[in-house]
């Protein structure tokens, strides 16, 4: 933040007492609140930085504590030193990565008085671990007789965790202590960012393109060491380039030492995987570090014209440097795809054409990315306060992100432009002295300025997902009419010059907008069902016919869940090509030889089947945020999401059974249900629009006006102190 500021500008001495590593109660509700005793949100706030790997690293007894803990409303036995938060491996992965990260950078910058952190930075047991407790005979250490003219009080034992502090006999070190040990150490020697930005952490790179980097050396020490130092960079485990050094560093210099070397070809490949090894010596301390990299192979010229309309300039320009010819759109014209550049609407410009004509007729539109305040009053779309500088695949095999995966999909080479780097804003916040959401400062790295809460009712499907809960997707299409919208607010334009990730995504989305076939929507969608089946789809907004029976001429027919069906009907309706949705049951016996089973504990599920029904799910939809009994899919179908969905194809036709119901988490007194009440609401939307549900706010999107009734779940607390915006409060 402000500290490169100092480091140019600064003439004063600075120190960092209760340096904050990620504060614990930034992880809960009421995150600046000082109120220990709110909501916890450490695995979805754990997801911004680590994906879907945060779910996956959240233990039963945590999920358990959620629901333990609750008091009603939104008050919880107070969380301050659980060790299921403090010691938890996602928590600890953030706040070794904060360590690591931070402490280096802070430290190259020249602080001259160091950082104090709080809680010894989560990296040892302060109070004694569950394991130490039953142990407390084994800590005990005889300290020896008194000897006279001794000064200072006298005991004839201690603990270990006083006599030897920060060490294995006397407390367990956590991930967070081996980072921050590493990093804040009286020496230091790491692999920085190049001359101009040596915080960059841009690792994605073209064969051919020329890698610069730096060794950074510090020395905290109260006397002049000697140092060695030896790098080496090796591609698909051959080495391509080394070099070494030596030398002598005074008492607190900082030394840089360019670390540069050229990257081959990678023959046969899309691209490789390469890492940088230093190892270093300064006095009698030995530091390590690895920075990780991908190669690119160039690609082919795109044999694809675009009709671009683009007032700004910004998307043109994109265009011209990746090699993909354009024309300006022309009334009476069917292009293969129309784009409409950057700000192009958020600029004030009015279209040119009727964008929901053109989807009804079967046109493929990519709209770039447009000013967040556009986004929000001109669709009523929430948008995260941050640039996201991590983002994660929906689905791997999407034909948009080929040959790309999460690290690709981070810290990419360059600045976003779309909002200022450093605004300049009230100081909202008279405790902190602050503006409201803190201080924006840089958007380094960024690969969006704008990332969308994805729409809880509607047919939009996510391709990417970042952010708070992965609740949010800088990248989402809609099928409409015959056609397609896709809404991307990458910060393309930005990066595809700098960062051949940027650049290979730019080119895989173009080709996929042109040339990807459109799930078709049905022109007819009947309800067999009754009152509470009518109120479950009028909630989500779908548009629907209510029908007595299986009617043939039906596109999608979706079965209520207490309705009595004909299976012989069923049978022939699928056989003919039909699709089906059964709602939710709580039986047995599902008919059709579907079997169902109750749970008496289940937490969701993390595994989104790879059906062409369930694109677009991900385990932020899927899980869920404590346990509660469920009826399951057993047997009788392909089973998906651990018993949440089942599939079953008859003839050219398709059922799915969906065990996915937001209502039954009884949120509104169970309040920790609430998020998965929303996440639950999207992903019976997204299985319904994938087999061809249109959604009545649908037209408003494609129409760029707000929707009527709103895209998300109206479930939604704006008070400021436990309101439900993650963003409201600091974002470290």
């Amino acid at each position: 933040m402000g500290l490169s500021e100092w480091n140019k500008n600064g003439d004063m001495p600075l120190m960092a007492v209760e340096f904050g590593t990620p504060w614990k109660s930034s992880f809960l509700r009421n995150r600046w609140g000082h109120d220990i005793n709110s909501e916890p949100w450490m695995t979805e706030f754990s997801a911004i930085y680590l994906g879907p790997q945060a779910y996956a690293l959240e233990s039963a007894a945590y999920r358990q504590a959620i629901a333990k803990r609750f008091q009603g409303g939104q008050v919880y036995q107070p969380w301050d030193q659980e060790m299921l938060i403090d010691y938890a491996p996602a928590y600890q992965k953030i706040q070794a990565l904060f360590n690591r990260n931070t402490y280096r950078s802070w430290r190259t910058f020249g602080i001259s008085g160091g950082m104090i952190p709080w809680d010894y930075g989560y990296g040892w047991d302060m109070f004694w671990n569950e394991r130490r407790r039953k142990k407390i005979p084994d800590q005990i250490e005889q300290l020896g007789p008194f000897k006279p003219g001794t000064r200072g009080l006298y005991t004839a034992t201690a603990i270990k965790l006083q006599t030897r502090p920060f060490q294995p006999e006397g407390m367990d070190i956590y991930p967070a202590g081996v980072a921050l040990m590493q990093a804040n150490g009286p020496t230091l020697a790491w692999i920085a960012g190049e001359k101009a930005a040596f915080t960059s952490k841009a690792h994605n790179f073209s064969a051919g393109q020329s890698v610069d980097k730096q060794v950074v050396m510090l020395n905290d020490e109260r006397t002049r060491q000697g140092f060695t130092y030896a790098w080496s960079a090796r591609v698909d485990g051959k080495e391509i380039a080394k070099n070494s050094g030596k030398g002598t560093l005074n008492p607190s210099q900082t030394l840089f030492q360019p670390l540069q070397f050229k990257l081959p070809a990678v023959p046969g490949k899309a691209k490789a995987d390469g890492v940088i090894t230093l190892t270093a010596r300064i006095g009698a301390r030995e530091q390590k570090d690895t920075f990780a990299f991908q190669v690119f192979a160039n690609p082919a010229p795109l044999k694809q014209t675009v009709t671009l309309y683009d007032p700004v300039g910004k998307t043109a320009k994109m265009l011209a440097a990746l090699g993909i010819n354009t024309q300006p759109w022309k009334a009476g014209a069917t292009p293969a795809l129309t784009m409409i550049g950057r700000e192009a609407l958020s600029g004030g410009k009015a279209l040119p054409f009727d964008l929901e004509a053109t989807l009804r007729g079967g046109g493929r539109v990519l709209i770039c990315a447009q000013n967040p305040e556009w986004l929000r009053n001109q669709l009523g779309l929430r948008v995260a306060t941050f640039p996201a500088r991590r983002v994660f695949p929906v689905a791997k095999d999407h034909p948009a992100l080929q040959n790309l995966d999460a690290e690709a999909l981070s810290d990419w080479a360059g600045e976003s432009t779309l909002v200022e780097a450093r605004p300049a804003v009230p100081l909202q916040n008279p405790l902190w002295r602050s503006p409201l959401h803190g201080w924006h400062w840089g958007n380094r790295g960024a690969l969006t300025s704008a990332a969308i809460e994805k729409p809880h009712r509607s047919g939009w499907r996510p391709v990417l997902e970042c952010e708070f809960d992965l609740a949010y997707t800088p990248l989402m299409e809609l099928d409409y009419g015959k056609g397609r919208l896709i809404l991307s607010t990458l910060d393309l334009e930005d990066h595809v010059s700098l960062d051949a990730a940027a650049a290979l995504l730019a080119r895989n989305l173009i080709e996929y907008a042109a040339t990807a076939k459109p799930v078709a929507r049905a022109k007819r969608t009947i309800l067999v069902g009754d009152d509470n089946d009518k109120k479950t789809l009028d909630g989500l907004g779908v548009l629907y016919q209510a029908a007595a029976s299986i009617e043939p001429d039906a596109d999608l027919v979706i079965i209520g869940r207490h309705v009595n069906y004909d299976e012989p009907q069923v049978q022939s309706y699928l056989q003919k090509g039909g699709r089906m949705l059964f709602l939710a049951r709580e039986a047995a016996d599902h008919a059709l030889g579907v079997k169902l089973e109750q749970a008496p504990s289940f937490a969701g599920s993390l595994q989104a089947p790879a059906w062409p029904e369930a694109q677009g799910l991900s385990a932020s939809d899927l899980r869920w945020r404590s346990e509660s009994p469920a009826w399951l899919v057993k047997a009788g179908a392909e089973v998906g999401a651990n018993g949440l969905l089942g599939r079953l194809s008859k003839g050219k036709g398709v059922a799915l059974f969906s065990q996915i119901d937001p209502d039954h988490f009884q949120a509104d007194t169970k309040t920790y249900f609430r998020f998965t009440r929303w996440r639950q609401t999207r992903a019976l939307s997204q299985l319904l629009a994938n087999l061809g549900a249109t959604f009545a706010d649908d037209k408003n999107a494609v129409s760029l006006s707000k929707a009527e009734g709103g895209f998300y779940h109206p479930d939604y607390r704006t008070d400021f102190e436990l309101g439900d915006d993650p963003y409201r409060y600091f974002r470290w």
